[in-house]
C-alpha cells in the first residue's frame, strides 16, 4: 500500500542517506541510494520501496507507520506503531530504525514522538532500506478553555420544533478553541432532548437547560416548550429589512408572525438571533447594537419559520480636531495659481478622509480660492486663505506679487542613459491538477472549511489559510474554487524571497471577493482573483476600505480584476518595498462628494527596495488612475510605471476630470520612471500630471509613452528630467491605426492588446506569434465588457489575428455615479488575450 506525500517529504532523502552510510542494516542488494533515489521525484513519490523479484517470506517488502498524519501540541507525546510486510502481507517481528526530518521540532525514539515546538517534522520507520513517513504537525502549547459561548442562550419552542445550538470554546484571550470537543446535555430530557452536535427537539410543555461543556467549562443555554398552537405559524417577516446602523448605536427591528392565510398571529414567541455578535448584537425582543463595523445576518424565528434581515454597521463618524494644510505661507504671481491641500486630523493625529472643506479667502480683489483649494492670484497684495472643516480651521499667509517672476529654462537632460528596464520575472507556474516542484497544492472554496482537509474534495475555507492556521508553507499554492468568498480578507501568511506563496483563482472558475483584502503577510501572490463590492458607498464620504491594501514586503498582485469599490481600487503603500502590481483590471472605484470626485484606482507609495507598477488596465473611477502622492513621511523613491493603460478617470464624478496619471507632493520624487505607458481621454483633457507638488523632485526618466490628451511636465519641478520617445496627441488626431501587444509575464498565452483606431476600421489585426502557440485555443475579451461575451475566439494558427473594433456599452457602476461612464466608441479599445 502506497501513500501519497507532499513533496516537502523529499527533504529526508539527505537525512537518510546520512543515516545509510552507518546502517548496514539499512543497504539491500540494489543498496539504499539507489532504493532511495526515487524519492525525490516529485509528490507520487513515497518514501517505501518494494521488493524486487522472488523474495523470501522474511524480507521486507512493505512497511506502514500508523497514524500516517497526526498533530500535537509541544510539551506531548504520542507512540507510532511500523508494521513490516513480506511479499504475501505477513507482518514480520523487525525493529525498524527510526528518523525525525528536524530534531528541533520533534523527537523520535522506538516510535515515540515527543513534541518540542511548533512546525512540521516528518517521522521516517526504516528496515532493509524500505522506508515509510508519517507527518506530525506540531502546534503550540494547549491553550485552556476559559468559557464556552452558547449561541443562542435562550430559546422559545414549541412540541415538535427542532433548533441547531451552538458551542464555542474561546481561551482567557478570546481566541476561539473550536477544535475542542463539547459535550451536551438537558437538564430535563422530558421537555427538551439535545444530540451530540447541540440539536435540541423540543418533546413537550415545560422549562429546561441545555448544557455544553468542553474541557471541564460549562455554559447553558434555557429553554421553554409551548404546546403546539391550533393555527400554526406559516412565515416570518423582519422589518425594515436590509437595516443598517453606526457603531454604537441601537435600532428595534420588528418581526410580524402570520399564519397561511396571512392573518397576523400575535404572543408567538420568538428568539433572535445574529449570525455575527462581533458585528451585531440582538436582544430577546429584537434591539439590535452595533458592535463593529461589518455585516450580519439577523434572524427571528417562530414555531420553526424563519424570518431574517441584513445588518450594516458602519464606523462612527470622528470629529475633526485639527486641520494641516500643505503650506502655511507662500508667494505667487498674479495670474498663477497655487494648489492648496488641506488634511483634517482627529484628537490622536490620525488623517480623516472623506470630510467637506470649505475654502475662503480674506481678500477676493487679490486671490480667489476655488471649492478644491485651488488658489489665483489676481492683484499684488496680501490675503489669507482659511480652510475649514466641522468648525475647526486653517490658514495660509499668501502674498501676491504684480510682476510675474522669469520663466525657468529648460534643463539639459543628463548624459547617462535611462534606468534599464528590470530583469523580466520568472515566476513558477504551476499547473492545477500537479504544482511545479516541490510546490504543494491546496483549496478552498466559500463552502470549505477550517476542519477540511484541503483537497479539492474536502477544501479549506479562506479565512483559517490567510490567518496562517492551515499547514501552508513557502513556495506552496492555494487554488480558490469558483464562488463568492464575502467579508474582509487579513492575510498574515509569510513565504520567502524565493519561494512565495501563491494564492490563486482556479483557471475556469471565477473567484470574487466581496469585500475587500488587505495583505500583511510577506512574499506572497494573489492572482487571477477579482475583488469587489457588492454595496459599495458611493456618496457616504467614502467611508469603508479600499479593495486592496498591500503592505508586505515582496507581495505581488498578478492579474485580478478589481471594481466597484467605495474608496481606491487598489492602495500599495511604503510598507511593501520590492512589492508588484502587475496585469490587472481596475474600473469603477471611488466615490462622490461635495462637488468632486474621490477615489483613485492605484494609490501608490514606496520608500525602500523598488515598487514595479506594470501592465496594469485602469479606468472610468471617480478621481485619479494612479495617484502617486506623497506627503511628509509618505515615499515616492523607485517606483516603475511600465506598460500600463489608464483610460477616462475621474469622468464618473462631477466637476473636472482627473489626471490619468499624476506623480509628485511634499516629499521629493526620486528614481521614477513612466515607460512605454498608454493613456486615453474622451475630452482631450489631462492625462498626465507628472509635476504636482510644492517640492522640487529629484530624477524623473519619462521614455516611450503614448498618451492621448494633454501632459504637464514643468521642469522647475524635477532637478533631472531624462525624456524621450514620447507621443502626446489629441483624440481628433488622425493617421494610421496603432496596435500594440503585450505579452503577459506570468501566463503564457495570455496579453494585452492596446487599439489606437484613428482610421475607424471594422477590425484590427494583432500579431499574437509571441504569445499563443500553433493549436492553442483562444478568445478575446475588450476589458469594458471583461465578463461578458468574448469578441472573438478561435484556433491559434500563427501569426496575426482579427479583433473586431465595435463600440461597447462600459459597465455601470454598483451603487450609481453622478456621470454616466462614457463609452470610447470604435477608436479606442484594450483586449486581454487568454489560452482558453
Amino acid at each position: 500500500m502506497f501513500r501519497r506525500l507532499p513533496a516537502r517529504a523529499t527533504v529526508l532523502v539527505s537525512v537518510v542517506l546520512a543515516v545509510s552510510t552507518s546502517l548496514a542494516s539499512c543497504t539491500d542488494a540494489t543498496g539504499l541510494p539507489s532504493s532511495l533515489a526515487d524519492a525525490g521525484a516529485g509528490e507520487d513519490t513515497a518514501f517505501r520501496r518494494e521488493g524486487v523479484g522472488r523474495s523470501p517470506k522474511s524480507t521486507v517488502a512493505s512497511i506502514e507507520i500508523s497514524p500516517a498524519e497526526f498533530a500535537m501540541a509541544a510539551g506531548n507525546a504520542t507512540v507510532l506503531t511500523a508494521v513490516a510486510r513480506n511479499r504475501d502481507g505477513r507482518a514480520l517481528n523487525t525493529t525498524p530504525v527510526w528518523i525525525t526530518s528536524d530534531p528541533a521540532v520533534a523527537v523520535v525514539s522506538n516510535g515515540s514522538v515527543q513534541a518540542l515546538k511548533p512546525g512540521i517534522a516528518f517521522v521516517t520507520a526504516m528496515v532493509g532500506g524500505v522506508a515509510d513517513t508519517a507527518i506530525a504537525t506540531v502546534t503550540a502549547v494547549v491553550l485552556p478553555v476559559a468559557s464556552v459561548v452558547v449561541s443562542p442562550s435562550a430559546a422559545a419552542l414549541v412540541v415538535g420544533e427542532t433548533r441547531q445550538f451552538a458551542a464555542n470554546p474561546v481561551a482567557a484571550d478570546g481566541i476561539s478553541l473550536a477544535d475542542r470537543p463539547v459535550a451536551w446535555s438537558s437538564s430535563n430530557e422530558q421537555v427538551v432532548r439535545v444530540s451530540e452536535t447541540g440539536e435540541a427537539v423540543a418533546v413537550s410543555p415545560g422549562s429546561a437547560t441545555l448544557a455544553a461543556s468542553a474541557a471541564g467549562v460549562t455554559s447553558v443555554a434555557d429553554v421553554t416548550v409551548s404546546p403546539t398552537p391550533a393555527v400554526p405559524v406559516a412565515a416570518v417577516t423582519v422589518t425594515p429589512a436590509p437595516a443598517s446602523l453606526t457603531e454604537g448605536t441601537t435600532l428595534q427591528l420588528h418581526a410580524r408572525v402570520t399564519d397561511g392565510g396571512g392573518a397576523e398571529l400575535a404572543d408567538r414567541p420568538l428568539t433572535w438571533v445574529s449570525s455575527n455578535e462581533g458585528v451585531v448584537k440582538v436582544s430577546g425582543d429584537g434591539l439590535v447594537t452595533g458592535i463593529a463595523a461589518g455585516t450580519s445576518t439577523v434572524t427571528a424565528t417562530a414555531e420553526g419559520r424563519v424570518g431574517a434581515a441584513t445588518v450594516t454597521v458602519t464606523p462612527s463618524r470622528v470629529a475633526v480636531a485639527n486641520i494641516s494644510l500643505s503650506t502655511s505661507a507662500a508667494t505667487i504671481d498674479a495670474g498663477a495659481s497655487l494648489q492648496l491641500v488641506a488634511v483634517p486630523h482627529d484628537a490622536a493625529g490620525n488623517e480623516l478622509s472623506g470630510r467637506a472643506i470649505a475654502w475662503t479667502t480674506s481678500d477676493a480683489g487679490v486671490a480667489s480660492v476655488s471649492s478644491s483649494g485651488l488658489v489665483r492670484g489676481l492683484a499684488g497684495g496680501s490675503a489669507t486663505i482659511t480652510a475649514e472643516a466641522e468648525g475647526k480651521t486653517a490658514a495660509a499667509a499668501l502674498t501676491v506679487t504684480a510682476a510675474p517672476l522669469p520663466a525657468p529654462t529648460e534643463p539639459t537632460p543628463p548624459p547617462t542613459s535611462p534606468t534599464p528596464t528590470p530583469a523580466e520575472p520568472t515566476p513558477e507556474e504551476p499547473t492545477p491538477e500537479e504544482p511545479a516542484g516541490d510546490r504543494v497544492g491546496y483549496y478552498v472554496s466559500p463552502s470549505g472549511s477550517s476542519s477540511g482537509a484541503g483537497s479539492k474534495a474536502s477544501p479549506w475555507d479562506l479565512t483559517s489559510v490567510l490567518r496562517g492556521s492551515q499547514r501552508v508553507a513557502p513556495g506552496d499554492t492555494v487554488w480558490l474554487r469558483g464562488g463568492t468568498y464575502r467579508g474582509a480578507f487579513q492575510n498574515y501568511l509569510n513565504g520567502t524571497a524565493g519561494r512565495l506563496i501563491v494564492l490563486r483563482a482556479l483557471p475556469g472558475e471565477r473567484a470574487t471577493i466581496d469585500g475587500d483584502l488587505a495583505i500583511t503577510g510577506s512574499y506572497v501572490a494573489f492572482w487571477g482573483i477579482e475583488v469587489m463590492n457588492s454595496a459599495p458607498n458611493r456618496y457616504g464620504g467614502g467611508t469603508g476600505r479600499n479593495g486592496i491594501n498591500q503592505r508586505a514586503p515582496g507581495s505581488k498582485l498578478i492579474n485580478m480584476v478589481v471594481h466597484d469599490i467605495g474608496q481606491s481600487g487598489i492602495g500599495t503603500w511604503k510598507e511593501a518595498p520590492d512589492a508588484e502590481v502587475y496585469g490587472s483590471i481596475v474600473y469603477n472605484v471611488g466615490w462622490h462628494e461635495a462637488d468632486r470626485g474621490h477615489g483613485h484606482s492605484l494609490y501608490v507609495q514606496n520608500l525602500n527596495g523598488t515598487k514595479s507598477i506594470r501592465d496594469n488596465i485602469m479606468f472610468n473611477n471617480f478621481a485619479y488612475g494612479v495617484h502617486a502622492y506623497g506627503e511628509t513621511n509618505q515615499y515616492l523613491r523607485n517606483i516603475v510605471f511600465e506598460g500600463n493603460v489608464v483610460f477616462n478617470s475621474g469622468t464618473l464624478a462631477q466637476g473636472s476630470p482627473r489626471p490619468d496619471y499624476m506623480i509628485g507632493g511634499w516629499d521629493p520624487a526620486t528614481g521614477i520612471v513612466y515607460r512605454n505607458n498608454f493613456s486615453w481621454r474622451n475630452d482631450g483633457g489631462l492625462t498626465a500630471n507628472l509635476s504636482y507638488g510644492g517640492t522640487t523632485n529629484r530624477d524623473l526618466t519619462y521614455v516611450d509613452n503614448y498618451f492621448v490628451g494633454s501632459v504637464q511636465l514643468d521642469p522647475s519641478h524635477w532637478a533631472s528630467i531624462h525624456q524621450s520617445g514620447n507621443s502626446v496627441v489629441s483624440p481628433s488626431h488622425s493617421g494610421s491605426m496603432r496596435v500594440v501587444v503585450r505579452p503577459n509575464a506570468f501566463e503564457q498565452g495570455r496579453a494585452n492588446v492596446i487599439v489606437y483606431n484613428w482610421g475607424g476600421a471594422g477590425a484590427a489585426s494583432a500579431d499574437l506569434s509571441g504569445v499563443l502557440r500553433a493549436g492553442d485555443a483562444y478568445e478575446v475579451r475588450n476589458v469594458q465588457d471583461f465578463y461578458g461575451a468574448p469578441v472573438a475566439t478561435g484556433t491559434f494558427g500563427g501569426g496575426s489575428i482579427s479583433i473586431p473594433l465595435n463600440a461597447v456599452a462600459p459597465p455601470s457602476p454598483i451603487g450609481g455615479s453622478p456621470r454616466a461612464p462614457v463609452s470610447t466608441g470604435s477608436k479606442f479599445h484594450v483586449f486581454v488575450v487568454l489560452k482558453r
